[in-house]
């Protein structure tokens, strides 16, 4: 298949809402460090042909898979910068 269907299986986990608070920051953390890991072994180990592979997004359309990876990679530093300001404001003065 030259342009496969591509699936953005977390959309609705991004839209979804629950209390931060709830959450441990120590776990939100090691999760957030295993996949940006997994991320970089992904790119990594894919080859510039790899990266020119075309798929089609259902919300986006055709897209490759350098684009699609840059935006999950800008879409990690966002929450990178979302921690440091969270940090930034409960910090002890």
């Amino acid at each position: 298949m030259t342009d496969p269907q591509t699936s953005d299986v977390d959309t609705a986990l991004d839209r979804r809402v629950d209390p931060v608070a709830e959450d441990d920051p120590d776990e939100m953390l090691a999760l957030f460090r295993g996949l940006r890991s997994s991320h970089l072994r992904l790119w990594a180990g894919s080859s510039e042909s790899d990266r020119a592979r075309i798929g089609i997004h259902a919300e986006r359309g055709p897209e490759s898979f350098d684009l699609s990876f840059r935006l999950v990679a800008g879409h990690g530093l966002f929450h990178l910068g979302q921690m440091r300001r969270t940090l930034a404001q409960v910090a002890p003065s």
